[in-house]
């Protein structure tokens, strides 16, 4: 058995390796099947990893903004306040 698998909190989908609480991580990823689909033919599986080993393996254009407001909340507030 290796370290990996004993640990407690969340391991990376992508590299096997813990993920610290730091942000932007922890982050989940969400795979659902049938979309479009009857209800019932629909399924969905939450699976973790770190932001960096998501974006390595994202094409280019695939950017992800919650990971930029996850690190930069002024940003998420400041939107906020113009909405007021």
């Amino acid at each position: 058995m290796n370290d990996t698998s004993q640990h407690k909190g969340y391991a990376c989908c992508f590299c096997g390796l813990p993920i610290d609480p730091d942000p932007p991580d922890v982050a989940t990823l969400t795979y659902a099947t049938c979309l479009g689909q009857a209800k019932h033919l629909q399924h969905e599986q939450e699976f973790y990893c770190h932001t960096v080993c998501l974006e390595s393996k994202l094409h280019p254009q695939a950017k992800i903004y919650a990971a930029f407001l996850a690190t930069n909340p002024s940003s998420e507030t400041e939107d906020t306040a113009d909405d007021e």
